[in-house]
This record gives C-alpha cells, structure tokens and sequence, in this order.
C-alpha cells in the first residue's frame, strides 16, 4: 500500500495542475468573432464523467479494494518509467498551451483560430494538447494499475483522435496554409521522415 502511495500522489498533483491551467486559459474571454468549429457535447459529458471517475478510482487504489480484480499489478520500474512519461506530459502541456497562447479554445468547444500556430510543440505535432492530455491520462492508468482509468483512458483517445480529425476539416476548408502544415507534421506525435 505505501508502494501505491508514493506513485498515487503524482497522480492527484497532475491533475490539480492541468485543472489549474485549464481554470486560467478558460478564464479568459474569447474573442466574439472567432467561428465556432462545432461542439461535441458527447465528449464535454466524457470529459465531465471522467473529473469524478478518475479521482475515485485513485483513492480506491490506496484500499483494500486496491488489491482487487479492479486492479492490475506492474513492476515497480515500470511504475518509475511511467512516472517520469507523466512529468514529461504535463512539461509538453504546458509548452503547448503557452504556444497556443489566444488561440486556445477547449477541445469540446472549439473556437477557429485566425492563424496557424506552428512554434514551441507546433512545430511538429498539430494537437500536443491532445498528445500531452493522452499521455497523462495513459500514465495515471498505470500508476494508479486500475483497468476502469485504463478503459477510460482508452476512451478518451478515440475522442481525441476523433475531435482533432473534425478540427483539421474545419481548418482545412477556412485556412488556405493548413494543408502543407498538415503535410509537414504529424497529427499527435512528429512526422518521422525516412
């Protein structure tokens, strides 16, 4: 149990960050004049399901019910690994909604921007908000070890991929230049050219 501990704690202090930063960046008022890309009220409803599943199974974790068929084991170095890939997701989060800068809308609610950011994470990847979200929500499923977080995870990265494919359509038709960014990086990891 002190074993789940020490790699639960981490968890929590992901998410309070990435909450903080998403309570800062939504706080801020968007322009009246940027289209709207569509909403995705199914994904807004997920997103919402998962802020009270996530935290629950978490705790859980550190019970006797910890030690359930709700949960799966990995080796201690493989907890390690993994805590370091959710460090380095949350590092890439940041950079990439400082990036983003004005430009951010949340992924539910997205807003058309007026250009195409392709500086700091943009420059390579065309949604690391998306990839930085994916990899800390995978990370938490394996250190908390629960299959729920881990389905749920699953989940949550067919929504991505999904409301990314229905962003880059929208930006396709409404900014001319976003097809060659489209051909020069990759969707949610960087373009590998042999």
């Amino acid at each position: 149990m002190i074993n789940n501990f020490l790699f639960i704690i981490p968890c929590f202090l992901a998410i309070a960050y990435s909450n903080t930063i998403y309570k800062k960046i939504n706080s801020r008022e968007i322009p009246k004049e940027r289209a709207t890309l569509g909403q995705a009220n199914d994904f807004k409803i997920f997103y919402y399901i998962l802020k009270v599943l996530m935290p629950i199974f978490l705790i859980l974790a550190l019970t006797p019910l910890g030690d359930s068929k709700l949960y799966f084991r990995i080796p201690t170095e493989a907890k390690t690994a993994t805590l370091l890939l959710l460090v380095f997701a949350q590092v890439f989060f940041t950079q990439a909604v400082n990036a983003l800068g004005a430009q951010y809308s949340p992924c539910y609610d997205s807003k058309m921007p007026k250009e195409i950011i392709a500086k700091g994470p943009y420059e390579k990847i065309r949604h690391p908000i998306y990839t930085a979200n994916i990899l800390s929500l995978t990370s938490i499923a394996m250190l908390s070890q629960s299959y729920v977080i881990l389905a749920l995870s699953v989940i949550f990265t067919y929504f991505c991929i999904r409301s990314a494919k229905q962003e880059e359509q929208a930006l396709s038709k409404s900014l001319p230049t976003y097809k060659n960014y489209m051909n020069t990086t990759g969707m949610l990891f960087p373009k590998i050219l042999f």
